[in-house]
């Protein structure tokens, strides 16, 4: 009998281990981005840092994720952030590069808007501030946790 690769000799949690990255989350109050902060908190990432519009998270969701991140080790944060302030995205990822203890290894971009309108009745205003959110807010975000964007570290 052959030997197992050593792929094959690794366990499921082991494999998609965060073990050793903190994780940035865009849309982390509720909903998709606050379940992906807590997958990557069972995933043992040892820091979240929840970014989202709302002024605080939703509590019983935010409860959650802290007991989960108590349970394996890691840390939340929260922090307000509109996506669409240049400025404010700038500053706050400057403040989490230069505070994390860990790298950042990571990032989910839940942050985004729909709406239920039929495309050809759709206001205008109402669009530019679906792309606003959902292309321009994202792309800064991308730009400073891709590799080749501004680094603070």
């Amino acid at each position: 009998m052959y030997p197992l690769a050593p792929l094959a000799q690794t366990t499921p949690l082991d494999l998609f281990s965060l073990s050793d990255r903190a994780l940035i989350v865009t849309g982390g109050a509720r909903g998709l981005g606050l379940a992906l902060a807590t997958a990557a908190l069972q995933a043992k990432s040892p820091q979240i840092y929840c970014l989202d519009v709302l002024l605080n998270p939703v509590e019983d969701q935010w409860k959650l994720a802290e007991k989960v991140a108590s349970e394996h080790g890691g840390k939340t944060e929260y922090r307000q952030l509109d996506i669409t302030d240049e400025d404010a995205v700038n500053r706050t990822f400057k403040d989490i590069y230069e505070e994390c203890p860990h790298q950042i290894g990571g990032f989910y971009g839940a942050a985004g808007i729909v709406q239920q309108i039929p495309a050809l009745e759709y206001p205008v205003d109402q669009f530019r501030e679906l792309m606003n959110i959902n292309v321009t807010g994202r792309f800064w975000v991308i730009g400073l946790i891709h590799p080749s964007g501004i680094s603070f570290n």
